[in-house]
């Protein structure tokens, strides 16, 4: 096993050493691990484990694999070329390749990309057939994908199905609001409608009415006698108070109250109201 200092300087000026170990499995293949320590024999035999593990998938070519040990955590990324799954070429789709992590158990979180969509897959695994799984579903169905296991999409679209309900909400309001204007303003209409109306209709009647006496009221020539119309309610009212008055009675009452009237006219209030 060989260890080597590496010295890595970023931009912004902080200095970093770390630690570059080669390890050697038994077909004789180096695997190159850094870390920020160093590794231990258990740290070292995981990497065995994990590359081994890794390098006999026959569905998947691997261009490069990296371990990089961070204290505890175990980071995998590989480089892949090809993945065939259901007769499917699934490295297109993949061009940062899969990332795996170890610490208590082996997980993957990479991101995935078809029909201008970004897809991230992520979550514990457990078997091959399982990742490929997921990876053959995110290709096949993007939007389905995503739909059902990116949580930040589903909050986005219950967050736009809240805007739609309170809009649906306000509208409803708003149509409730105009309803009740509505049947306010035609509560209002047709109530001075049915007032004039009903005034014009009384109106009429009692123009027909002072017609009809009038001619009734015609003397041997054909000529209409003077007729005043405002005896016809005064007769109705007499008539009202005592039903068997007679025509000449009430011609007599209204004359001792200075109301001046005819017989026939009276006579014609009876026929057209009683």
């Amino acid at each position: 096993m060989k260890k080597i200092l590496l010295l890595i300087i970023f931009t912004l000026g902080i200095t970093l050493y770390s630690l570059e170990t080669d390890i050697t499995n038994k077909s004789g293949n180096i695997i190159t691990v850094t870390s920020t320590t160093e590794l231990t024999d258990q740290q070292q035999n995981l990497v065995l484990r994990t590359y081994e593990m890794l390098t006999s998938w026959e569905e998947l070519v691997i261009e490069e694999i990296k371990f990089i040990y961070e204290e505890d955590k175990l980071s995998v990324l590989l480089s892949i070329s090809s993945l065939i799954y259901q007769s499917t070429e699934l490295s297109k789709y993949m061009p940062s390749g899969i990332q795996f992590y170890y610490e208590t158990f082996y997980e993957y979180d990479f991101r995935m990309f078809k029909d201008s969509l970004f897809m991230r897959l992520k979550g514990q695994y457990f078997s091959k057939e399982n990742l490929f799984e997921e990876i053959y579903k995110a290709a096949e169905d993007p939007i389905l994908y995503v739909q059902v296991h990116d949580p930040s999409y589903l909050i986005r679209q219950i967050d736009g199905l809240r805007e739609v309900n309170n809009q649906q909400n306000k509208a409803i309001d708003d149509l409730i609001n105009m309803n009740n204007e509505l049947k306010e303003n035609l509560t209002k209409s047709t109530a001075e409608s049915i007032k004039t109306l009903t005034q014009n209709t009384t109106d009429s009647i009692n123009n027909i009415t002072a017609a009809i006496i009038a001619l009734d009221n015609r003397n041997f020539w054909g000529k209409l006698a003077d007729f005043n119309k405002d005896v016809v309610p005064l007769i109705i009212e007499i008539k009202t108070d005592n039903p068997q008055i007679t025509v000449k009675e009430v011609v007599k009452q209204l004359k001792n109250n200075g109301v001046t009237t005819t017989s026939k006219t009276v006579e014609a209030v009876f026929i057209l109201y009683f």
